[in-house]
């Protein structure tokens, strides 16, 4: 099947659709047993509407990531496998990914990818650190721990320009002008204490608890990350200097992610989704780089259990 989604080509991206709407059809059947489909409540959006709105910015986010990667080149071949694989994580809990911080969270972070990758330059400009500032500020506002984010973007400003202190201090710029005009609202509705308490509440080493099928399922997921890991790292041996940067900008955005998620208990478990970003780009590493059929295949098999099997379990817990 994987070799189904190694070219890119109508047929393909018809069938990325039609997995997509399979695999949220739980959400459609089972939108009132119990599933949170939207934590920020809108009224005027009924529940199978959200769903759909949803479906939809998952696909969107599925061709965007498979167009980062494509231009990244990481890889010679152009497919669309970071997209499939984007839809499948996305689907990895029926009670994850809806309407609520993690999707606007997520797709700040691609953004941010975004401006790094799709540079054709090689070099980022002022305006572009102005706009890293402003995106990193709103990640701060949703989620204080955001702040950890701060040195990992001027690492990533440093590996694609190393020489100058401008785009450092346009960066900031961007980070105070949100944070200002945040507080001067704030201060006018005096809500600010909430984001201050919030802040401080934020910072401990986070305690989750799975049960014994969900540490099986996240370790086979973890075993991929990990594995794509060591494959994005060794194509820096023998690449380009600008492969070089794309890929230390990938480790480096995944870094700060892991670091975020490490110092985090105040937020809700569900916008741990975020690790799905690095998790995709890793896996689709690890089934592009095989070449034998027969073992992407397996490979690709593997995951795709993992991922049924926690909206199995998922299932099996709400109904």
């Amino acid at each position: 099947m994987l070799q189904l989604f190694r070219n890119q080509n109508p047929i393909s991206l018809l069938l990325l659709g039609v997995i997509l709407v399979f695999l949220r059809l739980p959400y459609m059947i089972y939108a009132n047993s119990g599933i949170e489909v939207n934590s920020w409540n809108i009224p005027f959006i009924g529940t199978h509407a959200q769903i759909f709105i949803v479906v939809g910015i998952i696909f969107a986010q599925a061709i965007w990531i498979n167009y980062i990667f494509t231009d990244a080149k990481l890889l010679e071949e152009k497919t669309v496998v970071p997209a499939l694989i984007w839809i499948l994580v996305t689907s990895i809990d029926l009670e994850v990914y809806m309407i609520d911080s993690s999707l606007v969270i997520s797709t700040i972070l691609l953004a941010i990818i975004h401006i790094f990758i799709l540079n054709p330059s090689n070099s980022i400009s002022i305006r572009r650190c102005f706009q890293l500032g402003i995106l990193n500020a709103i990640l701060l506002l949703i989620e204080p721990s955001f702040v950890i984010f701060i040195p990992i973007i001027i690492l990533m400003i440093y590996n694609v320009n190393a020489k100058g202190i401008r785009e450092y201090l346009v960066f900031f710029i961007g980070i105070i002008m949100v944070l200002f005009w945040f507080w001067t609202f704030s201060y006018l509705f005096e809500s600010e204490v909430v984001w201050r308490e919030k802040l401080i509440a934020q910072f401990r080493l986070p305690s989750y608890h799975f049960t014994s099928y969900e540490y099986v399922i996240w370790g086979i997921l973890a075993v991929f990350a990990v594995w794509g890991a060591i494959k994005m790292l060794m194509l820096t041996n023998s690449a380009s200097l600008i492969l070089k940067k794309n890929v230390n900008t990938f480790l480096l955005m995944s870094i700060g992610i892991l670091l975020v998620i490490l110092v985090s208990t105040g937020w809700d478990t569900e916008n741990n989704v975020i690790l799905l970003i690095p998790l995709t780009f890793f896996t689709s590493i690890v089934l592009l780089i095989i070449r034998k059929t027969k073992w992407a295949e397996l490979a690709f098999g593997i995951f795709v259990v993992a991922i049924l099997s926690s909206i199995i379990l998922t299932l099996l817990r709400i109904l």
